[in-house]
């Protein structure tokens, strides 16, 4: 008879398999976090599933007989993964998130860690807590939560019964929100921030669910659980095209979607054709006068009478257009017209003007601020990579209005080895470049300052904050 091969663990599978005792699965993929290599974890991972330390299934990795075995010799348990498709799934999603966020520098403490345990109801969407400090023994959930993210997991469908789960979660966790409601509350539309003697009012809103691509529209019945600015229902196809929409949207998952959206975008410029066009919003029917406005009017008015300092977030644009269109242009004049002290517009991709007008501010879009410079779902020519940060500073002598001066910083998303997204303030990114790459930063600079303030920019070109005038 054959002689059993020993296996002898080395710290780095000591470490590996330890975390699946607590996390239960991971895919092959992410192994390679725990050997810091490109081949040598699949030598490791091998040796490790031959002993049956480990079990492979299906492109994910396990607890084998003898892994348990071993943990229960040292007197530490272990997660199983049962058969129930739901819990897996889920397992497998937040090993998923755990493994990302320590590979880009952070600490991550999934949900059963976390004082907020409801990770076992179903459709609960709380994944865990991710923060830049490792938490320290007898910090407070208070004072830890302060300094950290939250993490869901979002579907790219969500129904008013998901952002009912996801705003109890926010609430529990002490994380500020708006635009997302639970129940029908008017005074809940404004969220309220006390910094030192002034009151700043925070209302935000959105022009579109995509209840085109989810064949779902907010209607009369549901429509108070997000901050709407005109009808949904005129989104959804009509007729044949509906149908079969929704029947594409239905039956192909996210993931093979991307992929052959993917495909025929690459197709598309092999040919030396343009795989999107930058899209104009406009003024459409309804637009100007419903009863989603009538809503936002009495906002402002309670928000300023309130309030020092009124700030509209509003989802609005077209996509990777560099110009404001008409409908954005539309909704600047409303809410100014209304009330509010500035307007930040999000959702064409990349930044946009902004211009001052007795004191009061409009950005049309900040950016995005983690697009990710090798998508094929963007426009190059726009510089979708590039995001800029507003800086409001507020004045101590309420005689001299509430803000002193506003600046803004230019930030720029940059892909590091392991295809994770880094954003840079461009000083910092400049200091590291040499050569072409540092001049080409400072050509996008140019370009981006006089695309914001709509005037060249003579000297200085890289700079920490620039002044809005």
């Amino acid at each position: 008879m054959e002689k059993e091969k020993k296996i002898c663990l080395r710290n780095r599978d000591f470490n590996f398999i330890m975390y699946l005792s607590e996390y239960g699965i991971i895919t092959n993929e992410n192994v390679k976090l725990f050997y810091d290599s490109k081949y040598y974890y699949k030598n490791r991972l091998a040796s490790l599933a031959k002993g049956e330390f480990v079990e492979r299934l299906y492109g994910k990795v396990v607890l084998g007989r003898k892994g348990k075995s071993y943990l229960n010799k040292i007197g530490l348990g272990y997660r199983n993964i049962n058969r129930n498709e739901t819990y897996k799934k889920r397992m497998e999603r937040i090993s998923d998130v755990s493994c990302k966020v320590q590979l880009a520098g952070w600490f991550f403490e999934p949900s059963w860690r976390c004082s907020v345990n409801t990770y076992t109801k179903r459709g609960n969407r709380f994944i865990g807590v991710m923060s830049r400090e490792k938490r320290h023994w007898g910090e407070s959930d208070e004072d830890y939560y302060d300094r950290s993210y939250i993490v869901y997991f979002l579907h790219r469908e969500i129904t008013p019964r998901e952002l009912k789960y996801i705003d109890k979660e926010l609430d529990r966790n002490k994380v500020l929100h708006t635009g997302t409601f639970t129940y029908e509350n008017a005074s809940k539309r404004i969220l309220y921030l006390y910094l030192n003697h002034i009151v700043i009012a925070l209302i935000s809103n959105t022009y579109s669910t995509n209840a085109s691509n989810t064949g779902i529209a907010l209607d009369d019945r549901n429509d108070f659980h997000v901050n709407l600015l005109k009808e949904q229902s005129e989104f959804i196809l009509v007729g044949k095209r509906k149908w079969a929409k929704r029947i594409f949207f239905r039956f192909i998952k996210a993931r093979y979607r991307r992929r052959i959206n993917r495909v025929v975008a690459r197709m598309q410029l092999r040919r030396g054709k343009v795989f999107l066009k930058p899209r104009v919003d406009v003024i459409m029917d309804g637009d100007t006068d419903n009863k989603y406005l009538g809503l936002l009017a009495e906002d402002l008015k309670t928000a300023r009478e309130k309030a020092d300092y009124v700030i509209v977030c509003s989802h609005i644009g077209g996509q990777f257009n560099e110009t404001p269109g008409t409908y954005s242009r539309f909704m600047a004049d409303f809410v100014l017209e209304h009330g509010a002290d500035m307007l930040i517009g999000n959702h064409p991709h990349v930044i946009q003007k902004t211009r001052i007008e007795n004191r009061k501010v409009v950005a049309y879009s900040l950016g995005s601020f983690n697009q990710s410079p090798s998508a094929d779902y963007i426009i190059h020519d726009a510089l979708p990579e590039y995001s800029m940060a507003l800086h409001v500073y507020f004045s101590k002598d309420r005689d001299k209005g509430n803000v002193r001066t506003i600046t803004f910083s230019i930030l720029k998303a940059v892909e590091d080895s392991n295809k994770m997204i880094v954003v840079y303030p461009i000083d910092e990114l400049n200091d590291e470049l040499e050569g072409d790459d540092r001049i080409q930063l400072q050509e996008d600079v140019k370009r981006i300052y006089e695309r914001i303030t709509g005037t060249p920019i003579l000297k200085d070109v890289i700079q920490r904050e620039y002044v809005l005038r």
